[in-house]
């Protein structure tokens, strides 16, 4: 069973369309577009996956932005994490509770889920392997967002830093 075999005279012709099109367009509107004209899942696929190479080996050295925003991302929780922990190893509540350490091991474990799903989201960013500056933010923003509640959750309840 499954999908019939592409016809390739119809994923050439798809092929150019796509080349027609504007490529910071959305795959999924694209698709949709195709599938509107009645085009079939099998070959809209095939010619999706063949422009998206032609796409990438047009693009120049160095326009990968995905390792510089893993790079942002892992420096931003590594800081915050640092400096919260710095401040609850040798803050009054060590000495008061002598529970600095454990409460630095417990923030860096609930941190580094958010911090992998942030890297996750970055590897498979397209927007960000075909140099798009915005889409730094745009995959930055949740695990941000996720960082401060996480940081701000620990220090409102520790408040390692009187």
């Amino acid at each position: 069973m499954g999908w019939p075999q592409p016809r390739p005279e119809v994923v050439e012709k798809i092929l150019s369309w796509l080349r027609e099109q504007d490529p910071r367009l959305s795959p999924g509107g694209l698709r949709q577009a195709l599938l509107d004209a009645g085009y079939a899942e099998p070959e809209i696929t095939a010619a999706m996956a063949a422009r998206r190479a032609e796409l990438d080996a047009a693009l120049p050295p160095g326009s990968d932005l995905r390792g510089r925003a893993a790079a942002i991302l892992v420096v931003m929780f590594l800081a915050v994490w640092g400096a919260i922990s710095l401040a609850l190893v040798t803050g009054d509540q060590q000495a008061i509770y002598n529970s600095g350490a454990p409460a630095a091991l417990i923030l860096g474990a609930l941190l580094l889920p958010v911090l992998l799903l942030g890297l996750a989201a970055i590897r498979i960013s397209g927007r960000l392997k075909r140099g798009v500056t915005g889409a730094i933010v745009a995959v930055l923003a949740i695990p941000f967002v996720f960082l401060v509640i996480i940081a701000g959750t620990c220090v409102a309840t520790t408040d390692p830093f009187r």
